[in-house]
């Protein structure tokens, strides 16, 4: 990968501005400042010129030069060292990051057969009026002899039914549930 603060650096080590490298080039000054600051990078015939006029190699300017350069001046024994040195430092890295990812977890209470609506994203207002008319029918339900419901089943009914309202039908509805 290019780098730009390579070719600042071996610029500036030869005493050039970026205008003289930029005229030399046959590119305005901003299009070479955007290569020294990582903006972008120049294409293959500028890099080859860059590396004749700046007397470095082409791969010069990949940001690995050092890396790989160092690492073949090595002898084979210092090699593997490097190679062993690096899987540890790898190793050790790995280890921290995935320490670090740890999400604490709570405690969670599971609540079964509670009713839940998506809905659409707005809340609906039902009026006192058809509350109460709602309260009415499951009270007729529970009277008629041949409908019969368990109190088990009014409080669930009751429960949805005060989900939806206000607190003051809550009393009406709980005085029901008592009956």
């Amino acid at each position: 990968m290019f780098s730009g603060n390579y070719l600042k650096k071996r610029r500036e080590s030869k005493l050039l501005s970026q205008t003289e490298i930029a005229t030399q080039l046959g590119v305005n000054r901003s299009s070479y400042n955007s290569w020294e600051s990582g903006r972008s990078t120049p294409n293959q015939k500028k890099l080859l010129l860059l590396s004749e006029i700046l007397d470095v190699e082409p791969s010069y300017f990949e940001s690995e030069y050092y890396i790989v350069t160092n690492y073949l001046q090595l002898n084979e024994t210092n090699q593997v060292l490097a190679d062993k040195f690096v899987e540890n430092l790898l190793a050790k890295q790995i280890k921290k990051e995935s320490e670090s990812k740890v999400i604490p977890l709570f405690s969670v209470r599971v609540l079964k057969d509670v009713p839940l609506s998506a809905g659409l994203g707005a809340t609906t207002m039902m009026n006192t009026s058809m509350k109460l008319s709602i309260l009415r029918k499951i009270t007729i339900m529970t009277l008629l002899p041949i409908f019969t419901v368990t109190q088990c089943c009014l409080s669930t009914l009751m429960m949805r039914l005060l989900l939806s309202m206000k607190q003051d039908l809550i009393i009406v509805g709980l005085f029901m549930l008592s009956i």
